[in-house]
């Protein structure tokens, strides 16, 4: 299979790394079966073709157009033995090139840039991505001693790429990246009970990222957003505003010169979690009177490509096919013809999805509590048909064996399910009435402290109690 791939793309790709800022296509490609969450801050347009087949094997392609080197930061979930694994990975894809994920496992090819990526991981990409031992010892460093852990590891990572045989312009890719990983670093140091002298520390080294943001812009990175958040923030605390007020008080920040910066990866990822965090944080963008043209033009772009879903009916009930966990065969109209009268609230999960997972306690809490009132919980796995097995043995683990509302969407990424609802990220929660009609597109999460009372709103009123 693997050799399969890497044929396919080093037929169709050529390298051609782009120092000038000129805009490129790149690919990124891997089995259908294999449960990667690729987390990227996109500013730049993508086409998603899913369950491609060549020479008999089932691939996603993700192609992309990016202007520089693109930092691709993804997850893996496993479950061994009741206990969930969450590892994080990194790596870095460049104008005109390829990457391949090969398994879910650390495992990368890039054809014509190969040894980017075997340097990348020669790195020590340990700032923040901790054991939970790690994590524990960190914890007992005093600030002193966790900013020169940080140093340390950032410049034993710049010698590092300093002897590495590769071009100065690979080089200086590595080393961007590398930097940016500090000032992730950094603002992560949690820093409410240092002293004062520590705190000044800490606004002396936010001041240095400030004044140096333009190395965090020579790399497309996730990251950025968090960093450019953690210093705005820091900031309105200064001024006595709570650090999670950022959103209601983007008119007091107009002295950060990449707060534009900020906002465009803001609105790309709410985007892609929720159009309605997207409209929302567009919504404090105009009251902040920051909605300049370019900000106007994106947020336009982005709510034609990704709409809100609500008061929609779902077409063609009869042809979305699911299993239950007899693996019978049932199409969603039979679903809702066995819960006629009521509402649905959809649970999309997978058995690798760690987050997913978490949730499940709580979903099955409310789940218990109105039973006898006209609402159902269901849940759809996206496990895909390869991946069976690891379904049923994640029921059997949550201890939902006798629950009948447990299904597995049947080739989730052609399903017409997913596609009307536009599913990238689990887990996600709708609710649909008995017809197929859309009641909401995004609900909370049932951790979520708003989830009991937003959910009320949505139960027939005769059978509220």
């Amino acid at each position: 299979m693997t050799r399969s791939i890497l044929l396919f793309l080093s037929l169709f790709m050529i390298w051609s790394f782009s120092v000038n800022g000129q805009k490129k296509q790149s690919m990124i490609i891997y089995p259908d079966e294999v449960p990667i969450i690729l987390s990227s801050t996109y500013n730049f347009n993508q086409t998603v073709k899913k369950s491609v087949d060549f020479n008999g094997v089932k691939v996603s392609k993700i192609a992309i157009t990016i202007d520089r080197p693109t930092h691709l930061y993804y997850i893996n979930s496993s479950i061994n033995e009741g206990r969930i694994f969450f590892d994080n990975y990194s790596s870095i894809v460049m104008p005109g090139d390829s990457l391949i994920f090969i398994d879910e496992k650390r495992v990368k090819y890039s054809p014509f840039n190969s040894q980017l990526i075997d340097s990348l991981l020669s790195m020590d990409l340990t700032y923040d991505l901790l054991s939970t031992d790690r994590k524990k010892l960190i914890a007992q460093q005093s600030l002193k001693d966790r900013v020169q852990n940080i140093e340390t590891t950032y410049q034993q990572n710049d010698e590092k790429i300093g002897g590495l045989k590769l071009t100065d312009s690979l080089k200086k890719v590595l080393t961007d990246f590398n930097y940016i990983l500090k000032c992730k670093s950094i603002v992560g140091i949690k820093t409410q009970s240092l002293t004062v002298k520590e705190q000044k520390t800490i606004d002396s080294l936010y001041r240095n990222i400030s004044v140096n943001y333009k190395q965090l812009e020579q790399i497309n990175s996730p990251f950025a957003v968090t960093i450019y958040h953690r210093l705005m923030a820091r900031y309105l605390t200064s001024l006595g505003i709570p650090d999670d007020k950022l959103i209601d008080n983007f008119d007091k920040l107009s002295r950060f010169p990449f707060l534009t910066a900020y906002l465009k990866l803001s609105l790309y990822g709410a985007n892609e979690s929720s159009p309605k965090e997207r409209d929302k944080l567009f919504v404090a963008i105009e009251a902040a009177k920051l909605a300049n043209s370019e900000l106007t033009k994106l947020y336009l772009e982005l709510k034609n490509k990704r709409p809100v879903f609500e008061n929609k009916i779902l077409p063609n009930l009869d042809q979305i096919w699911l299993t239950n966990q007899a693996n019978q065969k049932i199409s969603l109209a039979t679903i809702l013809a066995k819960h006629k009268g009521k509402v649905l609230l959809v649970d999309f999960w997978a058995s690798w999805c760690t987050p997913c997972r978490s949730e499940l306690p709580t979903f099955v809490k409310y789940r218990t509590k109105y039973k006898n009132q006209h609402i159902s919980f269901v849940n759809f796995s996206i496990d895909v048909d390869q991946k069976v097995a690891d379904w049923e043995k994640a029921i059997i683990e949550e201890k939902e064996m006798n629950n009948p509302n447990q299904f597995r969407l049947i080739d989730w990424k052609n399903s017409t399910l997913t596609k009307l609802i536009d599913l990238r990220t689990i887990p996600r929660y709708i609710i649909i009435d008995d017809k197929g009609k859309i009641l909401n597109s995004e609900f909370l999460r049932p951790s979520d402290p708003r989830f009991e009372e937003e959910l009320k709103k949505y139960i027939p009123a005769e059978s509220k109690k």
